[in-house]
């Protein structure tokens, strides 16, 4: 048999009666969700291999300056360990926070036992000792400053050296004083030497002329 068309005309809305309401997760909307969540899980997956790299190289940048900063620190501290001038560091107290293998060879103290020592103690005139006592103001500005004096040893020997030293600064501020100390004991022997043969040479040049004004 054929099917053929019909009209139904209802008299209101409250002719009907829904039976069974259409179910919300269709499909179509099921499907649709599970492609925005799977877009959204693959945009997090690749965000999160990215920043995994970033930081991967960033980590590698990091352990880069680290090793390169180790490997300077490294030769700094051979360099000073090595060198053959007395080189420390004191706080702005005067006690030793630094002291390498010449100044153990110069003073005849131990690291460990000048790090329970003030630069003070180990300087003659008192004028010297007074300089130590404000080094903020004596070592003002940045070039430094030379001078010459006596350094006391453990053995109670005093010893002509020459420091030169500045203020060490932590972001502008200063937190200490690096000395590089310099034995010129043989050049005063030799200054000494040289002044005693020219006050000899002057004195027997004035008594020739004391002979020749009374002859």
């Amino acid at each position: 048999s054929q099917c053929q068309g019909f009209g139904l005309e209802l008299r209101s809305s409250g002719d009907l009666r829904v039976v069974r309401r259409a179910d919300f997760w269709t499909l179509v909307k099921a499907l649709g969700i599970a492609a925005v969540l799977g877009g959204c899980a693959v945009l997090g997956l690749a965000w999160a291999a990215t920043l995994r790299l970033r930081v991967r190289r960033q980590m590698e940048q990091i352990k880069g300056q680290l090793q390169k900063e180790m490997a300077l620190e490294d030769r700094h501290r051979g360099l000073v360990e090595n060198a053959s001038d007395f080189i420390f560091t004191t706080d702005l107290a005067g006690r030793f926070t630094s002291f390498n293998s010449a100044g153990e060879r110069l003073t005849g103290y131990t690291r460990v036992q000048a790090m329970e020592l003030n630069i003070r103690d180990l300087l003659v005139p008192e004028q010297d000792r007074e300089a130590w006592r404000n080094p903020e103001q004596v070592l003002a500005g940045d070039n430094g400053v030379t001078m010459q004096s006596r350094l006391l040893t453990r053995q109670n020997k005093q010893v002509w050296v020459e420091t030169s030293v500045r203020l060490v600064r932590d972001g502008g501020h200063a937190v200490g004083v690096l000395g590089i100390v310099r034995d010129i004991s043989k050049r005063k022997e030799i200054e000494e030497e040289l002044k005693r043969a020219r006050d000899a040479a002057e004195a027997n040049t004035r008594a020739k002329s004391e002979f020749l004004a009374n002859m």
